[in-house]
Formats: structure tokens, C-alpha cells, sequence
């Protein structure tokens, strides 16, 4: 039985990042690989890998996903999480319990009826002829985690963003990603690092706190994702050529092992979802190295790290961290691990 217990471990405050790198590759990368670790700037990761090596990065966009608008003479804010298609969605609903399922709201921008209420969402119907879409890229916010505390979360849109993303309605950002800038980018071209895509689309439950009845099912949240033919060509021309392929962050690797057939040994391309939950002990890995930010104790990415190197690596890892003061989560630090 997994005890949640063994994944903890204190971490100060004011090493849980507020705001971005003025430069991204500027952070720190602490590497990890046979057990020795090693402390770096973001941008020697040119220096730090093979020259015929693969990475793969999620290339899903980040949604201005929250609208606030005035009910009632107070704020109200409307959190959209998932477009379920005629023009109903899954919300957070701030208040929801002074909007009742039947009834019809006005807002400044469209009309939306309550259809549900669910254990901590609710679905709402979009009822006039109004693109959220448009509405959201006008006047919506970016869905920043709430422990930063800025007054205008849209300050930060390019930052919470990365330079590749090209489509998707993520509410989170896949965030190893963010360490990369188009020079970067180039430079790692130019060694010969080839690369490849997938998309998923990051919902909240990311980065939402490990529950007994996660455990008890071996489920995490379900998250949708695409993988094209031709990335799934280029992953198994590397598979099968035993050359490395390194994951940019956890969202790709969770992709990844869920469009692997391990009875056909190889890469499928597929639009699916995916409730994979990797914990310890796990060593069915389809990728050679992952790069990651740091995350909070006990969490399903924690979890996710310490499979991955090991729950002792990942412990000393992260306690080196902390002593060294690297900053943790979305706008914090990062790590190479290499198995």
C-alpha cells in the first residue's frame, strides 16, 4: 500500500517561486543521472545532453480560461475547464450556491444556464449566439496558479506560456516547458537534438492534492491528448535505433507511456485520454530522461519523479534543492533526470 507519508518533506515558503525568470533559461537546473547530481544554469542544457537525442515537448496552448463579471453587485467568476461540445462547458462556479440548475444568467458578455451541479463543478450552457472563445481572448484572465499573488494575472500571459505552443485549451501550463526560448531552441537544432510533439491538454487536476480514492483506483484525473503519425514515426525510428528520448516535462511523459503499445512495442498515434497514475514501484518507462520542474510534497508528481529515479534519488535530489534554495513549482526552477 502506497503511504503517502514517505513522500513528504518540508518546504520553506519562500522557496515556492512568485514570479518568472526575467530570462527563462536563466533558472537553475539541477541534472540527477547514476545517482550524482550536479547544479546548472537552464541554458548549458545545450552541454548537458547527446547530440542524437530526442525531446518532446507538449506544445498545448494556455486558455485566458477565467471570466469575472459582476452579480448582484458583487464579483462573480466563471472558471472554464472543459469545452463538452453545443455549447456546455464544466466550470468552476465561485458562489455556486446562489446560482440554481434551470436558471438563466446575464452577464456583460452572454447568457449561460446552469444544466448541473457536480461534486465540485457544474456544467453551464452557453444560450445566445456568443463565441466564449472571442469573449475569453478579449476580456478572460490567465489561470495562474493561486498561490501567486499578482494583481493582474494577465501581466504574466507571455511568461505562462511556452515559445512552441501552437493549439489547446490547457488551464495549466505544461511548465518545463517554459524554460525555453527560441535561442535555446536553435542552439539545440544546431548540436543535431531533433525533436518531436505531442499535445495534451493540462487540466487542474495536475496539480490537485493525491486523494485516498486516487490510491485506492491507481487513477489520476483524466486529461485528453493527441499524438501525430509523424512524431509517432520519429519516437520509434529512436526507440528502435536505442537512441534517447527525453520527455519535457511530466505531461509528456504521461502521454507518452499512455500512446505506448507495450504488445506491439511502439508508439501509436492516437487521439485519446488518459488517467495514468505512475507511482513507486514503477520501471516500465518508455523515455530515457525527463525534464521537470520541482513540485510540492506528496504530490501525484512527486510520485511521478521518485518512480522515475528512484525514491531515494528523488529525495535526496529535492533536499538538495532546498538546501541550495532552488525555487519550486510553475515559475521555479528545473531538473534533468536521466535514468
Amino acid at each position: 500500500m502506497l503511504n503517502l507519508s514517505d513522500y513528504d518533506f518540508h518546504l520553506p515558503e519562500h522557496l515556492i517561486s512568485q514570479q518568472p525568470y526575467h530570462n527563462r533559461t536563466h533558472c537553475n537546473l539541477l541534472k540527477c543521472e547514476d545517482g550524482i547530481l550536479s547544479d546548472h544554469k537552464f541554458y548549458d542544457l545545450v552541454d548537458l545532453i547527446d547530440d542524437d537525442c530526442l525531446l518532446v515537448f507538449n506544445n498545448t496552448s494556455v486558455s485566458k480560461a477565467r471570466y469575472l463579471f459582476d452579480y448582484k453587485g458583487s464579483t462573480s467568476e466563471i472558471f472554464f475547464l472543459e469545452n463538452l461540445g453545443q455549447n456546455s462547458y464544466r466550470v468552476f462556479l465561485r458562489k455556486s450556491s446562489k446560482f440554481k440548475i434551470g436558471n438563466q444568467y446575464d452577464t456583460s458578455d452572454f447568457i449561460f444556464e446552469v444544466l448541473e451541479k457536480q461534486h465540485k463543478t457544474c456544467i453551464i450552457r452557453v444560450i445566445d449566439n456568443s463565441n466564449i472563445g472571442d469573449v475569453l481572448s478579449d476580456k478572460g484572465l490567465v489561470p495562474l496558479p493561486p498561490y501567486i499573488k499578482i494583481d493582474n494575472p494577465n501581466d504574466y500571459y507571455t511568461d505562462y506560456q511556452t515559445v512552441y505552443a501552437s493549439h489547446g485549451e490547457s488551464v495549466a501550463a505544461p511548465t518545463a516547458g517554459l524554460h525555453f526560448d527560441l535561442d535555446l531552441l536553435e542552439k539545440l537544432k544546431a548540436k543535431g537534438v531533433e525533436f518531436a510533439y505531442v499535445n495534451l491538454t493540462v487540466g487542474l487536476g495536475t496539480f490537485a492534492t493525491l486523494s485516498d480514492e486516487n490510491i485506492k483506483e491507481k487513477k489520476l484525473h483524466e486529461e485528453t491528448f493527441s499524438l501525430l503519425p509523424q512524431d509517432a514515426q520519429k519516437l520509434n525510428k529512436f526507440k528502435q535505433e536505442g537512441r534517447k528520448i527525453i520527455a519535457v516535462g511530466t505531461t509528456s511523459l504521461r502521454c507518452l507511456q499512455s500512446a505506448f503499445d507495450f504488445e506491439l512495442d511502439e508508439f501509436v498515434p492516437q487521439q485519446n485520454s488518459t488517467e495514468i497514475f505512475i507511482y513507486p514501484p514503477f520501471d516500465n518507462f518508455v523515455v530515457d530522461g525527463l525534464i521537470t520542474n520541482f513540485h510540492l510534497p506528496k504530490s501525484s508528481l512527486f510520485l511521478l519523479i521518485s518512480a522515475f529515479i528512484g525514491s531515494k534519488k528523488a529525495m535526496q535530489a529535492y533536499l538538495h534543492a532546498i538546501e541550495l534554495e532552488y525555487k519550486f513549482y510553475s515559475f521555479g526552477d528545473a531538473c534533468l533526470f536521466m535514468r
